[in-house]
């Protein structure tokens, strides 16, 4: 728990749009443009499920 605590509290840039916090404000900007409130890119062509991540999808074909 010790641990848990001290790798959120070096965390300095937050997200104003949801909890979600960064070590570098590179990975909040790009959070804030293709991450936080956006619908999820990938789409399983047989469905409508949707995933941030293409292998999710791909895991879920097989």
């Amino acid at each position: 728990w010790d641990c848990l605590s001290r790798r959120r509290s070096s965390k300095a840039f937050y997200c104003p749009n949801c909890p979600s916090g960064f070590t570098r404000k590179a990975n909040l900007n790009r959070h804030v443009r293709y991450d936080c409130g956006q619908r999820p890119r990938f789409k399983c062509p047989y469905c409508e499920m949707r995933s941030k991540e293409v292998s999710n999808v791909y895991r879920h074909i097989r």
